[in-house]
């Protein structure tokens, strides 16, 4: 019952008593006179319900009876703690963060704590019933424990060691009992390495090097972000590993007009379990936005001794943002950022509408000093997406 300490023993053949000292607290009586003797019954167990949450410790005594009189032992020490009973974790999820970082989330406990027992096979002992904890380690010969810190959030994170497929069993224990929930399949290989892509014609081939495990590879594309684990998507393809071998990757039709984010997940076994691994994201966007053609013009009056100032005029027939553009000055006019030097960045903004239905902006920049036949040119930072620029004479 919870709240009490309860204690059974197998006493041997030659002893005709057990004697039990109690003692209030984690340390147990050093001897008789140092603790308060308690009820035996049977010669083999005994209830205790006034212990507090430190527990008590106690000294079990041996007397042995024979001709030459009663014989007591020096005594065992223990400390034990009060019973107390468990309910099953509710609302548990897993979820996986990367290749072998998970995070729990459940409703806390009112008692216990929570835990993470992993297996590459399924662990002995009843889903939901409540186990003696030394039992089932005992007959799971050490279970693999997950590292894992319970802080008394709802959502904990742990990790798992790689390149295997596990069981996983969320538990909430005490010392003393412990209860499963039902076990979750997952996967800790990385399916697929060097993930890349060609696009060409509105389609992608998708190619990478499998893992020797990997049976199967999905290839899913999602345009408003990567897609995760199990989500819904705008588009996949799976093949075999045949297949992805003998046609050196998987063809895929990107999606017109989007970003295009790619992530490629392997059906992989380990023994007699199969699992999709966690995602691979492709390391960069495959875009086929239609582009805003925005022309611009540069102006300025350069002098070689002191800074000056570079007037840049925008102009679009559609809504624009302008981001990460910068000004490259040299002699002759840069090409490149590698041929010019920088002078200036462009800041982020989008294009006001203007009278005859333009779009446009003004910025006036400030350049290092530079000799009177020095040129001009606008470059993108990579975060220029959605634009074409176009340089013109004036505006």
């Amino acid at each position: 019952m919870s709240g009490k300490i309860s204690v059974r023993w197998d006493a041997p053949a030659n002893v005709s008593a057990v004697e039990v000292f109690r003692k209030k607290g984690p340390h147990p009586p050093e001897s008789p006179e140092d603790g308060q003797k308690i009820t035996v019954k049977a010669n083999r167990s005994f209830e205790d319900g006034d212990c507090g949450p430190a527990g008590n410790g106690y000294l079990f005594v041996c007397v042995y009876k024979s001709a030459s009189g009663v014989r007591r032992s020096k005594g065992v020490t223990r400390t034990f703690l009060a019973f107390e009973t468990l309910k099953p974790l509710a609302d548990v999820k897993l979820r996986q963060n990367g290749t072998t970082s998970f995070t729990l989330s459940s409703a806390l406990p009112a008692s216990g704590g929570r835990k993470i027992f992993y297996g590459e096979t399924p662990l002995i002992g009843a889903v939901g019933a409540t186990l003696q904890t030394p039992e089932f380690k005992n007959v799971n010969r050490k279970p693999g424990e997950a590292p894992f810190l319970d802080s008394g959030e709802a959502e904990a994170m742990f990790t798992l060691p790689p390149d295997k497929i596990y069981y996983v069993y969320p538990a909430v224990y005490n010392e003393q009992l412990l209860i499963l929930s039902e076990p979750v399949v997952v996967n800790t290989m990385i399916g697929i390495f060097g993930l890349s892509a060609a696009e060409r014609d509105g389609e992608a081939v998708v190619t990478g090097q499998l893992h020797p495990k990997a049976r199967a590879v999905t290839v899913r594309i999602g345009t408003a972000g990567f897609i995760e684990e199990g989500g819904a998507s705008t588009d996949s393809v799976t093949v075999t590993r045949e297949a992805f071998e003998k046609d050196k990757g998987i063809r895929v039709r990107l999606r017109p007009n989007a970003d295009n984010y790619i992530t490629a997940f392997t059906e992989t076994e380990s023994g007699e379990l199969s699992a999709p691994t966690f995602g691979v994201k492709l390391n960069r966007v495959i875009s086929l936005k239609e582009k805003v053609s925005v022309r611009y013009a540069v102006r300025y009056k350069s002098s070689p001794v002191k800074s000056f100032k570079v007037t840049v005029k925008f102009e679009a027939d559609a809504p624009a943002a302008l981001s990460g553009l910068e000004l490259f000055c040299g002699i002759p006019k840069p090409l490149g950022k590698d041929e010019g030097k920088f002078a200036a960045r462009v800041p982020a903004c989008a294009l006001k509408k203007g009278s005859g239905g333009k779009y446009r902006a003004k910025f006036t920049l400030k350049s290092p000093p530079g000799p009177v036949n020095i040129r001009f040119a606008l470059f993108g930072t990579g975060d220029d997406k959605g634009v074409a620029l176009k340089e013109v004479t004036t505006l």
